[in-house]
C-alpha cells in the first residue's frame, strides 16, 4: 500500500459502496512532513494522493468522512496559525480546499450530519471546567453538560450515514465521558438531550500509596470497576438507533507496601501480589424517540491494552472503535497480549 504513515494516526472511512479508504499525515525519514495523503483503491490498485501540504510542517488529518453522493470530506489542521481547512474530493477525482470555521478553544472535531451538512465541535475553556459546543450552518449551540474531569476526554461522534437513514433526527450525536457516567448527547432544538448510561463511571483507584513514614504494609485489595479514559465508541445504524460500546475494566488486584530508601531518601512503594483483572464489553442502545438506554449485550474479555492509548492532539491510539453500515456493527478491540478482536453484529437480530 502506498504512503508512509509510521507513527501517525490513520483515519478510516467507508464510501457508499462500503469500500475502505484512509488518510493520514505522511512521515518521511529525518522527520520531514510531506503533507496529508489519501489512499484508496482505483481500478484494482491502491493509489496515493497528496491532499494538503503545510510548508514542510505537520499536517494532521482531524476527521475523514464520505457523504451519500461519494464526496470525500477531509478536515486538516493547518498549524501553526492558519486554522482548519476542509478538502473535498468529488467523484471525478478533483480536490478542492476551502477554509472552514471551527468552534471552541481546543479538542476540535468535525463530522457530517444526517443530511451531509458539516458540523464543527470543540470544547470551551483552557483549564476547565469543559463545555462542548457545536457549530452547524453558522449557528452555535452548547452540547452536553459541563465536564468536570481534569482534562477534556476525547469524544466520538456519529459518522456520516453514507448508507442512508430511515430517520434523520437527531442530525448527529456525540459520546461524552464524565466522572459519574458515559452519556450520549444530541441537539434538540436550541438545547440538547443527554442520556447517561448506567454503570459506566470513570475508573478510579481505591488503593493508594500510604504516605511516608506511615508505610502500612497492607494488603490492599483493589476491586474498582469503571471505564478508562476514552475507552468507548459510538455509531448509528440505518434505523436511527444510537449504539455505544464501552469497555468496563473489573480490577481485582492485591497490593502490599514496603519502605524503600536510596541515599537517605525513603518512600513507600507498592508490590502487586495477585491480579485477576478482566474486561467486559458492554453494548448500549439508545432510541432517540424513547431515550431510555438498553444494555443489549455484555461480553467478558481480557483487559484492554491501555499501553496502546498513547496521547495525541485529536486521535489517541484507539483501543476500541466501532462502525455501522446498514443494520450491522463492527467493533474492534485492542486487548492485552497484545491481540485484536473484531466483532460483527447484525443489530436486526438483537
Amino acid at each position: 500500500m502506498p504512503g508512509n504513515f509510521v507513527g501517525e494516526s490513520i483515519l478510516l472511512a467507508t464510501d457508499p459502496a462500503g469500500r475502505v479508504h484512509l488518510a493520514a499525515d505522511e512521515f518521511k525519514p529525518m522527520g520531514t512532513k510531506t503533507g496529508a495523503a489519501f489512499v484508496h483503491q482505483l481500478d484494482g490498485a491502491w493509489k496515493r494522493e497528496v491532499i494538503a501540504v503545510n510548508g514542510g510542517l505537520s499536517t494532521p488529518v482531524v476527521d475523514l468522512e464520505f457523504d451519500q453522493d461519494g464526496t470525500v470530506y477531509a478536515w486538516i489542521d493547518n498549524t501553526p496559525d492558519d486554522g482548519f481547512s476542509l478538502v473535498t474530493r468529488a467523484t471525478d477525482g478533483t480536490w478542492t480546499p476551502t477554509a472552514v470555521e471551527s468552534i471552541g478553544d481546543n479538542w476540535q472535531r468535525f463530522t457530517l450530519d444526517a443530511n451531509s451538512v458539516p458540523v464543527a465541535l470543540g470544547y470551551t475553556g483552557v483549564f476547565g471546567p469543559w463545555k462542548l459546543r457545536a457549530l452547524t450552518g453558522g449557528v452555535a449551540t452548547f452540547l452536553g453538560d459541563t465536564t468536570s474531569t481534569s482534562t477534556p476526554h476525547l469524544y466520538p461522534t456519529t459518522r456520516s450515514p453514507v448508507f442512508g437513514l430511515d430517520v434523520t433526527t437527531p442530525p448527529y450525536a456525540v459520546g461524552l465521558q464524565d466522572h459519574e457516567a458515559l452519556a450520549v448527547v444530541w441537539p434538540s432544538g436550541d438545547a440538547y438531550t443527554q442520556v447517561e448510561l448506567p454503570g459506566t463511571a470513570l475508573y478510579a483507584n481505591l488503593c493508594s500509596l500510604p504516605p511516608y513514614p506511615d508505610c502500612d504494609p497492607g494488603p490492599c485489595h483493589e476491586t474498582s470497576i469503571g471505564v478508562y479514559n476514552s475507552e468507548f465508541a459510538l455509531a448509528r445504524t440505518q434505523d436511527g438507533a444510537l449504539w455505544l460500546a464501552a469497555m468496563l475494566t473489573h480490577i481485582d488486584e492485591v497490593y502490599t507496601y514496603a519502605e524503600k530508601c536510596y541515599q537517605g531518601d525513603c518512600e513507600c512503594v507498592s508490590k502487586l501480589g495477585s491480579d485477576d483483572t478482566y474486561g467486559q464489553l458492554a453494548l448500549f442502545r439508545v432510541d432517540p424517540e424513547a431515550p431510555t438506554p438498553t444494555t443489549v449485550l455484555t461480553l467478558t474479555t481480557p483487559v484492554i491494552d491501555h499501553r496502546a492509548a498513547s496521547s495525541g492532539s485529536y486521535h489517541i491510539g484507539r483501543t476500541i472503535d466501532m462502525r455501522a453500515h446498514g443494520s450491522e456493527l463492527a467493533i474492534g478491540l485492542r486487548l492485552y497480549g497484545p491481540y485484536v478482536r473484531l466483532l460483527r453484529l447484525d443489530t436486526a437480530q438483537l
